[in-house]
């Protein structure tokens, strides 16, 4: 009876962790290449996002410089990566990966490893702080440096 029990345990385990690393490979295309920024917000027509989405305009520059891909994911509506668009399935997986609540605007920063380095909600949202975080990590740094010479 024992072993029954810890066998269906360890087999729920294997089983939760290779569908939560499955989630995760939506992002791996861009590993090692660029640096996600994944914006979740209710719909598009979210006040919060539609801010959001205006000042992101004016900063097309400063996210390329920094090798940033915008993710525009949405619990209503299209999502996108870019100009690649795709479905709610996939918007919702990064949803539940990065554990974000469906009614809150929420930045998240990925680094070009794969980890979340920054995470911010609604107002708070603010791209002067996330260019300060990229720029203070030490691949960016060498990127500059590199650049510079």
């Amino acid at each position: 009876m024992n072993y029954f029990i810890v066998s269906t345990f360890i087999a729920f385990i294997v089983g939760f962790a290779f569908s939560q690393s499955g989630d995760k490979d939506v992002l791996k295309e861009y590993r090692w290449k660029n640096r996600p920024i994944l914006l979740f917000a209710p719909s598009k027509a979210d006040s919060t996002f539609q801010q959001i989405e205006k000042n992101i305009k004016d900063l097309r520059n400063e996210l390329d410089d920094r090798h940033i891909v915008l993710f525009k994911l949405f619990t209503d509506g299209n999502s996108s990566a870019g100009d690649t668009l795709f479905d709610q399935e996939t918007a919702a997986k990064l949803y539940r990966v990065y554990n974000v609540n469906p009614e809150v605007v929420t930045l998240v920063l990925i680094g070009k490893d794969g980890g979340e380095k920054l995470r911010q909600q609604n107002e708070e949202i603010d791209f002067q702080t996330v260019f300060d975080r990229i720029d203070a990590m030490p691949m960016r740094r060498r990127e500059m440096q590199n650049r510079n010479r």
